[in-house]
């Protein structure tokens, strides 16, 4: 990561690294920020191109797709 990101925009990326689904509420109680703030800064980091997207992983053991 840049070094010109904000502390707390490592902190919303380090906690949505960990749980992309974690609602914006509950993201801000864990940064100490209330919803908005922590809403417009990841619509600026994704604006800005620092998040690209939101993904589900799946296990392939559990899809039957290992031998």
């Amino acid at each position: 990561m840049s070094d010109s990101l904000a502390p707390i925009n490592r902190r919303i990326l380090a906690a949505l690294l960990r749980n992309a689904r974690m609602p914006i509420t509950e993201l801000a109680r864990e940064v100490g920020l209330s919803y908005t703030p922590v809403a417009l800064r990841i619509k600026a980091m994704e604006d800005a191109g620092l998040l690209t997207g939101y993904r589900a992983l799946l296990s392939p053991l559990k899809l039957g797709l290992t031998p």
